[in-house]
């Protein structure tokens, strides 16, 4: 797993039914450009990288193409190399398109028998006719990996039982849910959070945004109410952030502010897409596909759609929501549930919000996030 870093050389390795071989991503130029770009600002306005002064001994010396790094984009995964891997089984090639052209894939031999010894009993050393040998793969020196003898030891050979592993996973709660009630009055989707509008934007009665996107306790919450009012969703969103950060009001998700509406149709069938909405502070939404849900399904998520965002001052922003239930695929006038999960992407500091998650995407409904029951 190369998480948008540099110069890995993955060489010699064999891998067998994993699920992905190798995976490389260009974080850097997408999600995570901010932190690309203060590093780039460091090394320019101060010649050194987190404080250390890269492009001098005994940095310089242990890796020579660190001083190079400022040469063409700090932030693009330059100089991975992977050649000559064998790979059996599942997916060899993980390497995202964006990454793609910054990475150098040599021969390797994939999905092709490279005639293992005995992989039954777990051996994979290749026998002397494996077609891995043709592009120069090196023996894995299998017999000097373990434990061998030494004056050190206290034992030998060493003997010992394993015990069986002991461990306890607390059961978890169950999915939180929020029941919407139809609205006791007009919602104008204008950014702007009217008490009138959303029934005194009570606290008690709001859905809280308090977890990352590994449940733990966020540092700076939001919150949100929902309501609907016969034929569409509405939500109304305040985002507080850190007092003395900054809003971006751009329009790309992860890099700006923003807020994720995640929804699924769970009755619909295993074949329901999960549909997702992202809304930005400078007023712009979008229907994302990265659920992986049809392109049909994606279009018609935003037809219809009202969104709005006012910025409160320079560490505060509520947004507003009109959803039709027909662009979620819904028959409105009827009892609904649907699975659930509303995200605020705060930057100031980085930070995903969101009102449940559970080590997974945010959009991941079948994991994070709740339930929404819709009452009549």
């Amino acid at each position: 797993l190369i998480g948008g870093g540099r110069d890995n050389l993955v060489e010699n390795n064999v891998f067998v039914d994993c699920p992905i071989s190798v995976h490389v991503d260009a974080r850097a130029l997408n999600w995570a450009k901010a932190t690309g770009e203060s590093w780039a600002k460091e090394a320019t306005e101060k010649g050194t990288l987190l404080g250390i002064a890269y492009n001098q001994p005994p940095y310089s010396e242990r890796y020579p193409e660190l001083p190079r790094i400022m040469d063409n984009d700090i932030k693009a995964p330059e100089g991975n190399v992977i050649v000559r891997n064998v790979s059996i089984g599942g997916r060899f090639d993980g390497i995202h398109a964006d990454a793609r052209p910054f990475v150098e894939i040599g021969t390797n031999l994939v999905d092709v028998d490279p005639l293992f010894v005995d992989a039954a009993k777990g051996d994979f050393r290749l026998r002397a006719e494996s077609p891995a040998w043709a592009m120069g793969f090196q023996p894995i020196p299998v017999e000097k990996i373990g434990l061998y003898e030494s004056p050190d030891r206290a034992t030998w050979p060493v003997v010992h039982s394993v015990r069986p592993k002991e461990s306890y996973t607390p059961p978890k709660p169950p999915p939180p849910t929020a029941q919407v009630r139809r609205a006791a009055s007009p919602v104008a989707i204008d950014g702007s959070l009217n008490p009138e509008e959303w029934n005194g934007l009570k606290a008690e009665q709001a859905i809280p945004l308090a977890q990352t996107e590994n449940g733990d306790q966020a540092r700076h919450p939001s919150r949100a109410w929902l309501a609907h009012d016969g034929e569409a969703l509405l939500i109304a969103v305040d985002n507080a952030m850190n007092p003395g950060g900054t809003i971006r009001p751009g329009n790309q998700w992860g890099k700006d502010d923003a807020v994720e509406l995640a929804f699924r149709h769970v009755a619909a069938g295993p074949a329901a897409p999960i549909l997702v909405l992202r809304g930005y502070p400078s007023g712009h939404f979008a229907s994302s596909d990265e659920a992986r849900a049809p392109a049909a399904a994606v279009q018609r998520a935003a037809a219809g759609v009202a969104y709005a965002a006012r910025i409160e001052g320079s560490n505060r922003w509520t947004a507003e929501w009109r959803v039709p239930l027909a662009s979620l695929g819904l028959e409105p006038g009827q009892p609904l549930r649907l699975a659930f999960n509303l995200t605020v992407r705060k930057t100031s500091p980085a930070e995903w919000v969101m009102w449940r998650g559970d080590h997974v995407a945010t959009w991941h409904v079948e994991k994070a996030g709740g339930w929404l029951e819709l009452v009549p």
